[in-house]
């Protein structure tokens, strides 16, 4: 399972019934459109082949003017790779991606401006896999089953012993919860999900790197459209604390409990997918 799956399931159950057990996808109409995934995921590309080049190093100004000079190359090579064209072939922008190339690159800046800022950053990795095998048990049949979980880091980074697991976000995102029952519930899940999917991502990478809960590992969204200034804070918070501030134990096993519980509900052959009861879910459903 994946971060999104429980996010589906959390939001709308029989959406996840659609998404994840019948296999209808959504699509783009136009196999060469833009939709706001695939601009995502162009921007994602783009951040991995910059950074991917700065691991083990800090961003600096040096190299800060460097991608600038190569910028428009390396958002042609983010647009082939979203539509799966070889680098060698031609590719020439069309209608309104010559409107999101100019986006992507405008995003590419603010990141680079705000990095730029914590000159004493070091980069770790970029994309990182995370899988956690057989992090929960769970009856089937009468059987006993094992889920395997897995995501991705967009960025791993260390900032004055702060391990630091950045997800970019081409949207808005919220970065402020209460409770952990609110990243669990159907009324505010669906608002919480990207908090919801970076307390996952620090759960699976301290279990399957088997990190110390002494070690501060803080969670940081950039949210690009809203990273106006350098000073814009960029991590979740947990009753306005910081979460790499917060005792481990003070949210983990919470989140780590209604996980399981959460698993186990999926799987059980006696609850039903049902649709959600939150009519602002519905409105903007691809399933309605």
């Amino acid at each position: 399972l994946s971060a999104s799956a429980y996010s589906d399931y959390i939001s709308c159950p029989l959406k996840f019934c659609y998404k994840r057990v019948i296999g209808i996808k959504e699509k783009d109409e136009d196999e060469l459109s833009v939709s706001n995934i695939g601009i995502g995921n162009i921007f994602h590309y783009a951040m991995e082949d910059i950074y991917k080049a700065r691991i083990g190093r800090t961003i600096d100004k040096k190299y800060v003017d460097l991608v600038n000079k190569n910028m428009d190359k390396i958002i042609q090579r983010a647009f082939k790779r979203q539509f799966k064209i070889e680098n060698n072939e031609t590719f020439t922008y069309r209608n309104e991606q010559l409107i999101i190339k100019e986006v992507i690159r405008e995003f590419i800046k603010k990141v680079l401006r705000y990095d730029l800022n914590n000159n004493q950053l070091i980069i770790t990795d970029v994309e990182k896999d995370i899988i956690l095998e057989n992090a929960f048990s769970f009856n089937f049949l009468g059987a006993t089953k094992m889920i395997s979980l897995k995501g991705v880091l967009d960025r791993v980074d260390q900032l004055q012993g702060e391990i630091r697991l950045i997800d970019y976000k081409t949207g808005n995102s919220e970065l402020k919860y209460k409770s952990e029952e609110e990243l669990f519930s159907q009324s505010t899940g669906d608002r919480k999900k990207t908090i919801f999917q970076a307390l996952l991502y620090q759960w699976m990478y301290r279990k399957s790197e088997n990190i110390k809960d002494v070690q501060k590992i803080g969670n940081h969204i950039y949210s690009i459209r809203s990273m106006n200034k350098i000073s814009d804070s960029t991590s979740i918070e947990k009753n306005k604390q910081n979460i790499s501030d917060i005792e481990v134990e003070n949210w983990m096993s919470t989140f780590e409990e209604k996980l399981s519980n959460l698993t186990q509900e999926i799987f059980d052959l006696e609850i039903p997918f049902t649709q959600t009861k939150e009519p602002k879910t519905c409105i903007k459903c691809h399933y309605n």
